[in-house]
């Protein structure tokens, strides 16, 4: 997946990124390591390819058990 704008906002500040993201799992705040995920530094919005949604998934699972 490559993007060279964003599609919510036009802006062409957005680009890739690796970071941790913060979810919460039964009430309590779990950091999923290194998601790699598209950002728009004009609007704020994020957006996370497919792969990155599969990774959050499989990390909460392992974190529920």
């Amino acid at each position: 997946m490559k993007l060279k704008i964003c599609p919510l906002c036009d802006s062409k500040k957005f680009h890739e990124e690796t970071k941790n993201v913060f979810r919460t799992l039964r009430g309590r705040r779990v950091l999923v390591p290194s998601v790699t995920y598209w950002h728009c530094e004009k609007c704020g919005e994020k957006f996370y390819p497919p792969q990155a949604l599969r990774k959050i998934e499989e990390y909460l699972k392992r974190k529920a058990a």
